[in-house]
């Protein structure tokens, strides 16, 4: 099935692009699809994306599918052109 992930902030400057589609199989949990996402890209967007084991989203990460909000310790499914958002913490002043 495929998967649309769509990158905020400077998680957009990182990977280059506002968001990217893949295949993943249909068993594939959103936090998996992420852990694996944030794997083969790697360097600073993966060290933004998970926490320092790199085994778990970010604690100050939100995920989102399409507009629910995802907690991380609860498997989430996905569905066919599901829309993960990704959106680090933004702090203004």
């Amino acid at each position: 099935m495929q998967v649309t992930f769509e990158f905020l902030a400077q998680l957009r400057t990182l990977a280059g692009t506002a968001n990217e589609s893949r295949d993943v199989d249909a068993s594939t949990t959103v936090q998996q699809a992420v852990l694996d996402l944030a794997r083969e890209r790697g360097g600073d967007f993966a060290k933004l994306v998970l926490d320092a084991t790199g085994e778990r989203l970010h604690p100050s990460m939100l995920l989102f599918v399409g507009d629910q909000q995802v907690v991380w310790d609860e498997p989430g499914p996905l569905h066919d052109r599901a829309r993960v958002v990704l959106a680090p913490p933004i702090a203004g002043g």
